[in-house]
């Protein structure tokens, strides 16, 4: 006679939270998969389905099945001092030099005197202070042209910047800047074995088409 399924049991507040952390953007890999496996047992799939359908160990689903039968969603959590070590912010200045701003402008300004520079730059409010727009006509040679507002997309590098985001930084752990600095460079390096370039596989009148018909959709919502 096979064993009967241990299956869990969830408060409607449990269930709804562990369905907000699968569906939330900001929710890590990991916490993710915790919930994932907590509701995938509740609903009385046994430890081997539930790893099988995420491709997770068995001993990955006994332990966090465990964890949350007996602490709940408290259990889902690292203990202080386990688990991965805090993460550093992932963002940091290029340049220590309060002035660096100016400096490095001003280096710009002195290279190349006969050529035209032309910035492209997402659609920021900077660009329409007037202390910018004096230098701007200062320096007639500059060019800017800025990315319409709300069209990061646009720019193909927005599409790196998510691929390099999702693959090594948001799940990753780092306890110093020279750590998240040295993760970098080695996804770098990886890429770099294959690199493949990023193309359109739509042509702009495809792409125009395709605004111009969800816009007819929101018309019509809105009506």
């Amino acid at each position: 006679m096979s064993r009967p399924i241990d299956t869990l049991t969830l408060t409607p507040q449990q269930q709804a939270e562990l369905q907000r952390r699968v569906c939330a953007a900001t929710t890590t890999k990991r916490d993710c998969l915790r919930a994932q496996i907590v509701l995938l047992r509740a609903q009385g799939l046994k430890q081997r389905e539930v790893a099988k359908r995420l491709n997770a160990s068995h001993a990955c689903v006994s332990k966090w099945t465990g964890r949350f039968k007996h602490a709940g969603l408290d259990g889902l959590v690292d203990a202080p001092g386990r688990g991965r070590p805090s993460t550093v912010p992932r963002s940091k200045k290029v340049s220590k030099d309060p002035d660096f701003d100016k400096k490095f402008w001003k280096a710009i300004v002195l290279c190349c005197k006969d050529v035209d520079v032309h910035v492209i730059a997402d659609n920021y409010a900077t660009h329409k202070h007037p202390a910018v727009r004096k230098w701007m006509e200062r320096h007639p040679r500059f060019h800017a042209h800025f990315t319409p507002t709300g069209s990061s997309w646009l720019n193909l590098v927005e599409r790196f910047f998510a691929d390099i985001t999702n693959d090594c930084i948001r799940d990753g752990s780092f306890t110093s800047v020279g750590e998240l600095a040295r993760a970098i460079l080695s996804y770098l390096a990886e890429r770099n074995k294959k690199p493949k370039p990023y193309r359109w596989h739509k042509s702009g009148e495809e792409i125009m088409k395709k605004i111009i018909r969800a816009r007819e959709a929101l018309a019509k919502v809105d009506k």
